[in-house]
């Protein structure tokens, strides 16, 4: 495969269980309101046992609320819930941009709340019907452990939860018979760049942060004093000070291709990935899904960002899309140049 980026953003996720923005808004409120609930899919059964028929469930909010208020002050918490619900803000970042006095209680309660979404959408990442995209990725590269290693390919993700990380992990572990270090080594050869941030490491990890290490789908009110430290990093910092961009764009700057799944295609966003800088970028190689995007929103990002060509698809059609697309090509080109050389007469 060629060396192949592929960012991701809330929309990649959301087949997996995981809140889009507005979601998320509204799972935030109710679980910092005084008498609300976190209303949320319940996917700890398997989908094919239940795929048609989840009902969402209400859990009351007593265990988040109280741990929020072990944090801060009522009427602060009360103030981020007022001021956060009439600020008109879809995205919890995008308030917190604004509003960095909720800087504390805001980072809290959005890792709090993903942490609850990752633990009822555990057995949703690994065998979910809806738009599967990671088991097709896993698919072009599973043919052996040497494969894996030589797959090029890596994300660059603006969100915080780890579905990407648990299902290589979960995928790996289960496809071939391997020792720990072999699963790490394995894990490891497909860089994972959370840009703003993740609510904490994997088991797997190396640690080399200070964030609290917790398995993909646990959830307990234990776990809370894990995050009383001011520790997160999960919100709109400068890029130049964020590590994880440097990472990044070490990444895309040698980058054959980029792909952009499940993204808003946020100004500031664009900006600082500067995708326009790229190898890909000038080869006209950044690929993006769209879907959701009026005729006229997409005339807008064609003509903002001239180096992007998008399609209209879910995230695995866009990606078969692409990847199928690009190695045809990729074998035409070749098959040409070795057609085009001169044949030797004895």
């Amino acid at each position: 495969m060629k060396k192949t980026v592929i960012i991701t953003g809330a929309g990649s996720c959301i087949p997996y269980g995981l809140p889009s923005g507005k979601k998320l808004k509204r799972t935030i409120l109710g679980s910092v309101m005084e008498g609300g609930h976190i209303e949320i899919e319940d996917f700890t059964s398997k989908p094919w046992e239940n795929e048609g028929c989840v009902s969402p469930l209400q859990i009351p909010n007593n265990e988040i609320r109280r741990f929020l208020l072990s944090s801060t002050d009522n009427p602060i918490l009360n103030e981020f819930s007022k001021t956060f619900a009439d600020s008109g803000q879809t995205s919890i970042d995008a308030f917190l941009k604004h509003h960095p006095n909720f800087a504390k209680v805001g980072k809290l309660a959005i890792v709090l709340n993903i942490l609850l979404f990752e633990h009822y959408s555990k057995k949703r990442v690994i065998d979910t019907r809806n738009d599967h995209w990671l088991e097709y990725l896993w698919s072009q590269i599973n043919d052996s452990t040497q494969n894996v290693l030589e797959s090029n390919l890596a994300f660059v993700t603006f969100n915080y939860d780890r579905v990407i990380e648990y299902y290589f992990e979960t995928v790996i572990s289960n496809s071939f018979k391997l020792e720990k270090q072999e699963v790490r080594k394995l894990f490891e050869s497909i860089p994972i760049i959370h840009l703003y941030g993740k609510i904490a490491n994997l088991p797997i990890h190396h640690i080399i942060n200070n964030q609290p290490t917790i398995p993909f789908g646990k959830y307990d009110v234990n776990l809370f004093n894990e995050f009383k430290k001011d520790i997160l990093n999960i919100v709109y910092d400068e890029a130049k000070e964020n590590k994880n961009f440097n990472e990044a764009f070490e990444l895309l700057h040698n980058a054959e291709r980029i792909l952009i799944m499940g993204f808003g295609y946020h100004d500031l966003n664009m900006e600082r990935l500067k995708l326009h800088n790229t190898k890909a970028g000038k080869a006209k190689k950044v690929f993006g899904s769209c879907l959701g995007f009026n005729e006229n929103e997409q005339k807008r990002l064609k003509t903002k960002y001239p180096f992007l060509q998008l399609s209209e698809l879910s995230n695995t059609e866009f990606l078969r899309n692409v990847l199928i697309s690009e190695d045809i090509k990729s074998k035409i080109i070749s098959s040409n140049v070795l057609s085009s050389k001169p044949t030797r007469v004895r």
